[in-house]
């Protein structure tokens, strides 16, 4: 997934299911976020203030 998401193409990532029933942009910009939050160092993650 990560090699994916370098690519800049997510969409490769979303459930065939769907049938292009979705919002590119916003499937983009989740998936921005979530490798975000999954890097490995700590300190290159986002912080989430509670």
């Amino acid at each position: 997934a990560t090699a994916i998401l370098e690519e800049g193409n997510p969409v490769e990532l979303i459930d065939p299911c769907l049938a292009g029933k979705y919002d590119e942009d916003q499937i983009r910009r989740t998936m921005m976020a979530a490798s975000l939050c999954i890097r490995r160092t700590v300190h290159r993650r986002p912080q989430i203030n509670l």
